[in-house]
């Protein structure tokens, strides 16, 4: 994502830099994906802040999808889809109906062992319990002409790492994600199958329904305040140029990345390779620093460690910690030091953004 970016700032092509979107928008796409398995990994009974999608905003993404699968799927088997339009707003994510339907694709193409079909189904549901007026359910349908499941497995196709295909590298692993992400967003998912004969899986996600608007005081009021911070931030955006930053990560291509984006957002900056390496920059008589940008975990000299040191030196300069470890309890002692942190990967708009919103803070404290 970081190169596919700094290539797309570098060129005037505009062939080039939509083909470049296309690098960064399935890059995106696959961070989604590995963090929310990395998310659903944690418990199945966690409870997570409600997300909805658009229904108006869902079919593009359902449509690629689907097309992306059907690439990926064996000459012999054939797969169709019809998606409904409109579509009702739903109560989960794009990301996670995606999730839904490439664990029962992959399902259905395991189950066909010679040729076959795979039919999908998108649409609205008013008539099933889920739905109310006005209201109806997502309606997800997953059908195929394979071996079937026999009667007595259908109570233990969800129990996690139990597959009958696992010569056809069946994890085990596929169904259970699917149960769990439906659960977690209040739907319901049926399957009916016949030896021989084929499998079917019908998925339905409640519509989501918006919660009362704030009364117009409140709206008033967070008007004003976001009338009063925009002058700001939009004076620091515009002076980027005045910062000079210090990036410290162990691989060296994401050092290239980051200083590449802090150039064009008119940012000077020196690189270490590590924590050690960066404190003996930051202790020079002739350094000074508006910002740190460093990563976590890092030979000789983690992050957490460099930070210890860095606030003992000066207890009010912005930094950013940059991490794929996120949810690592140590890193909870972040906070404690006066430090933002953000997830892996980042873009130049999160890093933006990140960077404008630690130095606005940095100068009310110043």
């Amino acid at each position: 994502i970081g190169y596919a970016e700094v290539m797309q700032m570098n060129t005037a092509n505009e062939s080039e830099k939509q083909q470049l979107e296309g690098i960064i928008a399935a890059g995106d796409r696959g961070s989604e994906l590995i963090t929310h398995l990395l998310d659903l990994s944690k418990s199945p009974y966690t409870e997570t802040t409600p997300s909805h999608s658009k229904g108006i905003e869902l079919i593009e993404p359902l449509e690629h999808i689907i097309g992306l699968a059907r690439l990926q799927l064996p000459r012999q088997v054939q797969m169709m889809h019809a998606i409904g339009d409109p579509l009702q707003d739903v109560a989960i994510s794009a990301t996670e109906i995606e999730q839904i339907l490439l664990n029962l694709i992959n399902n259905a193409t395991q189950s066909i062992a010679v040729a076959g079909h795979i039919e999908i189904q998108i649409r609205n549901d008013a008539n099933h319990r889920l739905s109310k007026p006005g209201y109806p359910c997502l309606y997800i349908q997953v059908s195929d002409d394979g071996c079937g499941i026999p009667a007595e497995h259908l109570d233990t196709i969800f129990e996690a790492f139990w597959t009958s295909k696992r010569h056809r590298g069946g994890s085990g692993l596929g169904l259970t994600m699917v149960q769990r992400i439906i659960k977690r967003n209040h739907g319901s998912i049926d399957v009916t199958s016949e030896l021989g004969q084929g499998t079917t899986f019908s998925i339905y996600i409640p519509a989501y329904i918006k919660e009362p608007e704030a009364t117009a005081n409140n709206q008033e009021s967070m008007a004003i305040t976001a009338k009063k911070e925009a002058p700001r931030q939009l004076q620091l955006a515009n002076h980027h140029s005045d910062y000079h930053a210090l990036i410290v990560d162990d691989m060296p291509d994401i050092l290239n990345i980051h200083h590449a984006m802090l150039s064009r957002m008119n940012i000077t900056s020196e690189t270490a390779i590590n924590g050690k390496v960066a404190l003996e920059i930051f202790q020079h008589k002739d350094s000074q620093f508006d910002l740190i940008i460093t990563d976590y975990k890092m030979p000789k000299m983690n992050g957490l460690q460099l930070i210890e040191h860095i606030r003992k030196i000066d207890a009010k300069l912005p930094i950013l910690m940059i991490s794929a470890f996120a949810e690592d309890y140590q890193l909870q002692q972040v906070l404690e030091n006066n430090v933002t942190l953000i997830n892996k990967p980042i873009n130049i708009e999160k890093l933006k953004t990140a960077i404008t919103q630690v130095m606005v803070v940095a100068n009310k404290q110043a």
